[in-house]
C-alpha cells in the first residue's frame, strides 16, 4: 500500500510527462478489479453479451481530482486519480451498466451502480457536448450519451471529462472511441424496434 501511494504521489504530481509503466500497471489493476465488481453485479453468466465498453473519466464526486497527461509518441492520454469508470455491454435485447468510483490513489472503490434497460425502453438518444469554464478558470467539455426512458427518466452516460489547458486540445467533435460508442449502441436500440 505504501508502495502504491508514492507511486501514484510521484506520477500525479507532475500535469504531464512519459507513460509511467509502475503507475500504469496500479490503474489497470484497478480497472480489472472494477470489471469484475461489475461482472458480479449484473450477473451477466448466462447472458449472450457484447465485449464491454469501458469509459473512464474524471469523477465529479471529488472537486480535487487531479490529472496527468501521459505522452507517447503522437499520442496522449489522460489517467485522473479519481476515476469515474463506466462499463457498457450490450445483450440482444437490452443495454446492462455498471459504474463505479475509482480512487487510484488508495485503491479505494465505491459508489457501485448497476442496471439494465431494455433497448424498447429508450424512446430518444441524445448526445450533449459541453463547454464550461471550471472554478479555476479552465475550460471544462464533457461529453454524454443520454438514453430517454419510456418512463420519463433518463440514463446518462459520461464519456469525457477534460480539462483543456494549453498542452492538450481535441481536434475532433467526437473522439474515434466515442462516435464507435455512440453508433454502436445507437444501432442495437434501432435493431430492436
Amino acid at each position: 500500500m505504501n508502495n502504491r501511494i508514492k507511486v501514484m504521489k510521484k506520477h500525479f504530481g507532475k500535469i504531464s510527462g512519459e507513460v509511467d509503466e509502475a503507475a500504469t500497471k496500479i490503474i489497470e489493476e484497478d480497472l480489472l478489479i472494477a470489471g469484475n465488481r461489475a461482472k458480479q453485479l449484473l450477473d451477466l453468466e448466462n447472458l449472450e453479451v457484447s465485449k464491454p465498453f469501458v469509459v473512464r473519466t474524471a469523477s465529479n464526486f471529488n472537486h480535487k481530482t487531479k490529472y496527468r497527461i501521459n505522452l507517447l509518441n503522437d499520442a496522449q492520454h489522460l489517467d485522473y486519480d479519481q476515476s469515474l469508470v463506466t462499463t457498457i455491454f450490450l445483450g440482444t435485447k437490452a443495454l446492462y451498466y455498471h459504474g463505479v468510483i475509482v480512487n487510484h490513489q488508495d485503491g479505494k472503490i465505491y459508489n457501485d451502480v448497476a442496471g439494465e434497460v431494455r433497448y424498447n425502453d429508450v424512446t430518444h438518444v441524445e448526445v450533449v457536448i459541453d463547454s464550461s469554464e471550471s472554478r479555476s478558470k479552465v475550460n471544462v467539455i464533457t461529453v454524454e450519451l443520454i438514453l430517454n426512458l419510456i418512463n420519463g427518466t433518463s440514463l446518462v452516460f459520461n464519456l469525457r471529462t477534460h480539462y483543456l489547458y494549453h498542452e492538450s486540445e481535441y481536434p475532433e467533435l467526437l473522439l474515434e472511441k466515442e462516435r464507435y460508442i455512440i453508433n454502436t449502441i445507437k444501432e442495437a436500440i434501432r435493431s430492436a424496434r
